[in-house]
């Protein structure tokens, strides 16, 4: 399942019943809530909680559906900039007990695949999870399972080319540009690269 949990399976099931939050807990629907009220991690879980339970939140995937439209529209504005308006640094500080991976979420946190080690994570976690065991089995990889796990924005670090993001990540592999799905723009204007399939 996405985002396997470091603790086992039971990261991964349904979440363990938690009570409702009762509206008169709920002051941030009254309106402006005191100075600072989030600045108690015990507050800023109760609204996670409340939020999850607007949300029909039933198991930890399913925060990978979450934005910052969700927190605004839910009085939760506000409180978004406790974590710097990112709704997935918010999910991550409360729940941190899974292994969360950001490239789930609707949108990664800003800035966040401009780190190569976030390129790295990645790549290992998408080589696990299409079942690669040989540098080669890379070569059927294309940019619909990029796409598929979470992987499309990834891949506009690389002009949307696979083989540059593959060759990237294992760059003392022998490569053939030709063998993946597509090659990258331009390759065969180049002579060399003729040559070096000839």
């Amino acid at each position: 399942l996405p985002g396997e949990s470091r603790r086992g399976p039971a990261g991964s099931g349904p979440l363990r019943e938690e009570p409702p939050v009762p509206r008169d807990e709920a002051i941030w629907l009254d309106g402006r809530v005191p100075n600072g009220y989030w600045d108690q991690p015990a507050h800023r879980r109760r609204y996670l909680r409340w939020l999850g339970q607007q949300l029909g939140v039933q198991r930890r995937q399913d925060w990978y559906q979450i934005t910052t439209d969700d927190f605004k529209k839910n009085a939760g504005g506000g409180l978004l900039h406790h974590w710097s308006d990112s709704a997935v640094r918010a999910v991550q500080d409360i729940y941190r007990d899974y292994d969360w991976k950001e490239w789930m979420f609707q949108t990664a946190p800003r800035r966040f695949w401009h780190d190569l080690r976030n390129h790295r994570l990645f790549m290992e976690w998408l080589e696990k999870r299409l079942g690669i065991r040989e540098p080669s089995d890379w070569y059927r990889v294309s940019n619909r399972d990029f796409r598929a796990h979470g992987g499309g924005a990834f891949l506009l670090h690389y002009d949307s080319t696979v083989s540059a993001a593959i060759m990237s990540y294992l760059p003392d592999y022998d490569w053939k540009e030709w063998m993946f799905e597509k090659t990258p723009k331009g390759f065969w204007d180049r002579r060399k690269n003729r040559r070096r399939y000839l």
